[in-house]
């Protein structure tokens, strides 16, 4: 199971889930032949590609790959997200993208 959060998930968020899930699931008998409860979060490097992905992740050091694949991939600094559009700061200018043509971004660690 994945769990997700606008502040992040910490381990002690998927431990609090998975001892709150497991005795209800235990008291349902749905698994017969017994189960394992996995908790955990989508992790830091899993793609942007919603603007809520991106509004998340304004102030980190992205990279963007575009649905054109002859357009090069941009690498900055995500400074903003507002509606369909994200400002990504490269180098000493600001880029404004439309989310429309953007295929995903991902965190730069």
């Amino acid at each position: 199971m994945f769990v997700d959060s606008d502040r992040g998930v910490s381990i002690d968020d998927c431990a609090r889930l998975s001892k709150a899930i497991g005795p209800v699931l235990d008291a349902q008998t749905i698994f017969r032949g017994g189960y394992t409860l996995e908790v955990s979060s989508p992790g830091m490097d899993r793609p942007l590609e919603t603007a809520k992905d991106f509004r998340r992740r304004v102030g980190n050091k992205i990279e963007i790959h575009f649905n054109d694949n002859t357009v090069r991939p941009l690498r900055g600094v995500l400074i903003g997200a507002e509606g369909q559009t994200i400002d990504l700061q490269v180098e000493n200018d600001v880029k404004k993208l439309d989310l429309v043509d953007i295929k995903m971004g991902k965190i730069l660690f």
